[in-house]
């Protein structure tokens, strides 16, 4: 299995997305029953999700060092800093917004049974800050899909083989299919004539 830091962060990242969509069941199910185990539910959830936030940053930041200073012949263009930059910044106003919610869930366990009076308060709350977390990480996991895939981004139109010749990883211009048609055609007439001319030689011998 490879453990490197972008490899991780792809694996993780989803437990902020996933999490408190997860979350948000239970706690609709505790606002039709009342049920005190659906509440639970709903904040441990909410807890683990929002805590892994801290790991996802930190593979997050080791996997731009790598990339940066190792891989970078092969990322260099202007739609992958620009996005790269993008998702950096969504994930560090995102992390405010789940930390939030990760300390007052953690609140709402810690002081559970004298808040009980209070739980519809406390279920409706969280499951607000639930779908907010989910919009959130939505919101930057757009931003990070678009850097390596530029078929996510905006405009990706311009880029079809009828308008521009695509271009690989490495930045040289790709041949389209026409051309690699052409090509071989002109090396197969390269060929022939070659034959022939040895033919030709082979004659007068």
């Amino acid at each position: 299995m490879n453990t490197h830091p972008e490899h991780i962060h792809l694996i993780i990242n989803h437990i902020p997305i996933l999490g408190p969509a997860f979350a948000i069941l239970p706690l609709v199910y505790f606002l039709v029953t009342r049920s005190k185990d659906a509440l639970l539910l709903g904040l441990f959830i909410t807890v683990i999700s929002t805590g892994s936030m801290r790991f996802v940053m930190w593979t997050g930041e080791l996997s731009e060092e790598r990339v940066s200073n190792q891989l970078q012949h092969l990322v260099d263009d202007e739609g992958h800093s620009k996005w790269k930059l993008e998702h950096w910044e969504r994930a560090s106003v995102g992390a405010k917004v789940l930390y939030m919610t990760l300390v007052l869930s953690i609140t709402a366990l810690v002081f559970f049974k004298r808040l009980e009076k209070h739980h519809l308060y406390v279920g409706i709350a969280n499951l607000l800050l639930s779908g907010l977390c989910l919009g959130m990480c939505i919101w930057i996991a757009d931003a990070g899909g678009k850097i390596h895939h530029p078929e996510f981004r905006e405009g990706f139109e311009d880029y079809r083989p009828d308008k521009r010749t695509p271009k690989d990883e490495l930045g040289e211009q790709r041949p389209s299919a026409s051309d690699v048609a052409d090509k071989q055609e002109q090396i197969s007439e390269e060929k022939t004539e070659a034959g022939g001319e040895k033919s030709d030689g082979e004659s007068r011998d």
